[in-house]
């Protein structure tokens, strides 16, 4: 999982404002899960060689690799500009209590509730979220 930009480029702080409609204002202020922005996708041919090194190391086949991980990816946009790029789709799915744990994370992160963009360190917590995930 990568954070990345539309465009390609490095992202400045500033850009990292939840405002997809992770969330919303539910009736008496309460917090409502929104649908936000998500695209379900193919592995690229670069992403699917990744997890094949990766999971050499672990004397594990890629086909079983993708049985855990998900044969799908997903892009979960923050805004029009930064999102989280490749985030094996069963690590998104990943539940606890009946939560998506990403999307429950995303939910009180919107830039209405927050009352900011998120930090760089919290951008890199999520990537650190992802890989727990994934070896669950």
């Amino acid at each position: 999982m990568v954070p990345s930009r539309t465009n390609g480029s490095s992202f400045r702080e500033e850009e990292l404002a939840v405002t997809t409609g992770w969330t919303h204002a539910g009736k008496d202020g309460a917090t409502m899960p929104g649908k936000g922005k998500l695209i379900v996708r193919d592995y690229t041919e670069l992403e699917l060689e990744s997890i094949r090194q990766g999971v050499e190391r672990l004397t594990l086949s890629l086909g079983k690799a993708l049985e855990c991980l998900g044969s799908r990816t997903v892009d979960a946009f923050l805004n029009g500009v930064a999102y989280w790029r490749n985030i094996p789709e069963n690590v998104w799915k990943f539940t606890i209590g009946g939560y998506q744990v990403m999307k429950k994370w995303l939910n009180y992160r919107e830039k209405d509730l927050l009352d900011r963009p998120l930090k760089t360190d919290e951008v890199r917590f999520v990537q650190s979220m992802v890989r727990r995930l994934m070896v669950l």
